[in-house]
Formats: C-alpha cells, sequence, structure tokens
C-alpha cells in the first residue's frame, strides 16, 4: 500500500467501509439486492482500457456504482462534476466513465453512480458535503457525492423509486459476475 501512495489506502479503507455499511445497514431490507465487488469493466470510450469499479449495488432494474474513499475531516463541495476540498479538486476517478459504460452495457437498467466519503472517525454523517443552491440533490443525476450517512437515505430512494426492486435481474448479474473474471 505504501508503494501505491496514500490515496490507494484511503480507497481501500474505503470500500471496506462501504461493504460494511452495505451489508448491515441496506441489504437486509433488499433480499434482492447483490453486491458485486471489484469489477473490471473494458471502457468503450475512446481511452480504451479497464474500468476499476469498487462497487455495483443492483436491484431490480436499478444499478448503483459505488466508489469509497476516507476523506479528511472538513467540508467539500460538489457541483455535479466537480468535487473539491479546500479549493482543491478531488480525485474521483473514473466514476462518470464506469457508470456511461455500465449504462450502455445494460441498457435495461437504470445506472447512477455514488462517491461516497467516509469519516476517518466514524461519524456517518461527515464529512459535510454541499451542493450550491442550484444544484438539486434529488434530482436525477449520473453521479452524487454522499457521505455514509446521506447514502443510505438516498439508495433507499433510488431502489424504491425503480420498477420490481425485490426481483434479482439474473442476466444482469450474470455479466456483472463475468467483469469479475477479467
Amino acid at each position: 500500500m505504501a508503494r501505491l501512495g496514500s490515496g490507494a489506502a484511503a480507497r481501500y479503507d474505503g470500500e471496506n467501509l462501504t461493504i460494511q455499511l452495505l451489508q448491515r445497514n441496506l441489504l437486509a431490507d433488499y433480499p434482492a439486492g447483490r453486491l458485486v465487488n471489484g469489477l473490471h469493466v473494458p471502457d468503450r470510450s475512446p481511452r480504451g482500457g479497464n474500468l476499476e469499479v469498487g462497487h455495483v449495488l443492483l436491484g431490480g432494474y436499478r444499478m448503483a456504482v459505488l466508489e469509497s474513499q476516507v476523506a479528511s475531516p472538513g467540508n467539500y463541495s460538489w457541483d455535479g462534476r466537480h468535487l473539491r476540498y479546500r479549493g482543491r479538486d478531488v480525485n474521483i476517478g473514473r466514476l462518470p466513465d464506469a457508470v456511461r459504460t455500465l449504462q450502455d452495457r445494460f441498457p435495461e437498467c437504470n445506472v447512477s453512480g455514488w462517491v461516497v466519503l467516509h469519516s476517518p472517525n466514524g461519524n456517518p454523517f461527515e464529512p459535510v458535503i454541499d451542493y450550491p443552491p442550484s444544484l438539486s440533490r434529488s434530482a436525477p443525476a449520473m453521479v452524487h457525492v454522499a457521505n455514509a450517512g446521506t447514502l443510505q437515505r438516498e439508495l433507499r430512494r433510488f431502489f424504491n423509486d425503480g420498477p420490481q426492486p425485490n426481483v434479482v435481474q439474473l442476466p444482469v448479474l450474470g455479466g456483472l459476475l463475468d467483469a469479475l473474471a477479467r
């Protein structure tokens, strides 16, 4: 981990916290929900290569693509495209590309992405993420940013608004599991 830098450690720890959060607080309420971790999806954009996806949560015809990291304490701002901390851009990886690629690969699903920021002190409502007044948190968007507490609420709304949230879409699940083997 030291060789990969502190960003890799923050992502690894964040991914573990997200798995624990989803298993403990969300999957128990959605028996048909399926969590797939560590996908390698071929990028269909001109960049090419593989997209590394931390987590995909599938429920009915809804797919949540999640990237996680442990974040420094403080306030972050999200304008719908850029995540900033103390005036500097924070890397959200290629999450928008991953969401777009998975939406193209599974057109029958509604795909959205979340960057999950976990607090190092374990408070689910930290760090604080500020949205500008013109950006509605409840409006459909390709990528959202949330702390652990807000993520739970937003994912419940996302899956409850979709058709047949208690049905496992086996062809979609099979395609996601196929992305694990690459």
